[in-house]
């Protein structure tokens, strides 16, 4: 579950691969996304300048929604077990996720690429 900036909307996800966004003022879900993950979403961020959020899941893949489609716009592969942790950098521009692998990766959205690797962990991440 995330915030955005803001604390008007927030994220969920759920174990059976659907995001939902709520929206507090209305106390409504506001969309639901049922075609990104195959499984278990198992962490969200809110970009820090709205419209965008970003889902790490046990189908190893992190993808990265615009709250404007009714689709994600990127899917970043490249953990050959689940994602636990993700976050946003504070000006927007990289995600960093952990997975159970034990490997932190580094991922540039502007370049819609992974930049880097940190693989210096002996078991898997999890925060």
């Amino acid at each position: 579950v995330t915030f955005d900036s803001e604390e008007e909307m927030v994220v969920s996800g759920s174990s059976g691969g659907t995001i939902k966004v709520w929206d507090l003022n209305s106390e409504r879900m506001q969309k639901s996304y049922n075609s990104g993950h195959k499984t278990n979403v198992t962490c969200l961020d809110y970009h820090p300048f709205g419209n965008f959020f970003c889902s790490g899941s046990a189908d190893t893949q992190v993808k990265v929604w615009d709250l404007r489609k009714k689709s994600y716009l990127q899917t970043y592969k490249g953990h050959t077990k689940h994602v636990n942790t993700l976050k946003f950098s504070p000006d927007g521009r990289w995600v960093v996720s952990g997975g159970g692998d034990g490997i932190v990766k580094l991922w540039d959205l502007t370049a819609g690429k992974q930049m880097e690797d940190f693989t210096k962990h002996s078991g898997e991440i999890t925060c």
